[in-house]
């Protein structure tokens, strides 16, 4: 049942979201029309993303959405393939719930409306719960020691799990320095891009790796196609039976169904691996042409300097995954990072953009995953 008094609160919350308006004004504008928050004594950001994310408000329930972490202590998001959907009551239009999402993937990934630039935003996760690690800054201060002496300290930027800041007990794993991961991990990205001939080297590799692949399949269909001659023999043979008197029209039909089955099989299968055929040398050809232009215009790009922006585009593109782990190491427990590094191949006829375009099965390169450690204090870092 649909609380009207609170449903206008919630069709402003997705108006807005979707508008492109902030969190945290929307979070002022609920203040100042006092509304009541639904749980804790004030609005609160996490509250209005969490709101924002449940499809409940667009008329879909879906159970199971959360599950408990192996800690026991919190919960986490699940695959919407493993929940069980049904329909309820909408307070918006499945087109604001959209748009609300769009606009929510665009700020995860998009570091340009942000007041501190996050180079691995929308990349970096937890270890432990497996929710994402979002920035956090300690601003810079002053601070008057015992003796009187004025220590200065600098802003120091940092990455944490996003359970810190929720109501419920956090998963416990610990902060990075946003500077030593952003390094480590710009530092990989220049060394791979600076070797483009390294990179044409083993796309040539994996094209011949699938080349021969296709060459073994087109072996295959020749003996594809001598199972189909015999079945067409077979065919031929229950034909004349009928006409001889040898078998009745009911079996006939019943063998003949059996053969055009195993047929039009055979068949698909044949016309899957001639496609293959044909995609498969002027995807790499065109793949590597891509490539090719595209280090150029990088190596180019380097040389006169990339802005915030360009860098987090790169990394959104070629960097998979940045997992925080924790590590016992000599008596202590030190953030460990899992980079994944991933060099997607643009694929042709997406538009300008060197980047766009879909990851494809045949220009797909996996660079490598390198485990690097953040070893300073930061196990005394404030959370």
């Amino acid at each position: 049942v649909v609380d009207e008094s609170r449903a206008q609160y919630v069709q402003m919350i997705f108006s807005e979201y979707a508008a492109g308006n902030s969190i945290d004004s929307i979070v002022r504008k609920l203040a100042e029309m006092g509304a009541p928050p639904p749980k804790s004594k004030q609005w609160r950001s996490d509250a209005i993303l969490y709101l924002i994310k449940n499809p409940t408000y667009m008329g879909e329930y879906r159970a199971f959405r959360t599950k408990p972490t192996r800690n026991g202590k919190r919960i986490s998001s699940v695959e919407r393939e493993d929940t069980i959907s049904s329909e309820c009551p909408a307070i918006i239009s499945k087109k604001t719930w959209e748009q609300a999402q769009a606009m929510r993937a665009a700020n995860r990934s998009n570091p340009a409306s942000k007041k501190r630039n996050y180079l691995l935003r929308g990349k970096i996760r937890c270890g432990i719960c497996g929710m994402g690690y979002s920035g956090y800054a300690l601003s810079a201060t002053t601070h008057i020691t015992k003796q009187g002496e004025e220590k200065q300290y600098p802003e120091r930027r940092y990455y944490r799990c996003i359970s810190t800041g929720r109501e419920y007990t956090t998963c416990g794993n610990l902060m990075v320095l946003a500077n030593r991961i952003e390094e480590r991990v710009w530092s990989d990205i220049e060394s791979f891009l600076s070797q483009p001939s390294k990179v044409i080297e083993r796309l040539l590799v994996k094209q011949r790796e699938f080349s021969k692949a296709v060459n073994t399949e087109s072996r295959s269909v020749v003996k594809l196609q001598a199972q189909i001659d015999k079945l067409d023999r077979q065919r031929k043979k229950i034909v004349k039976a009928i006409g001889a008197g040898t078998i009745t029209h009911d079996d006939a039909k019943e063998a003949i169904q059996e053969l055009n089955g195993e047929k039009n099989a055979l068949v698909l299968r044949i016309k899957k691996i001639e496609d293959l055929q044909d995609n498969t040398s002027g995807s790499y050809n065109r793949g590597l042409d891509s490539t090719r232009d595209l280090l150029d215009a990088l190596s180019r790009r380097f040389h006169e300097g990339l802005t915030d922006q360009e860098k987090a585009q790169l990394v959104r593109h070629l960097v998979h995954s940045v997992v925080i782990e924790p590590l016992h190491q000599d008596g202590a427990v030190v953030p460990h990072a899992v980079i994944t590094y991933v060099f997607d191949a643009p694929l042709p006829g997406k538009g300008d953009n060197i980047f766009s375009g879909k990851t494809g099965t045949l220009n797909r390169l996996t660079l490598e995953k390198m485990n690097i450690e953040l070893t300073d204090k930061q196990k005394a870092m404030p959370a």
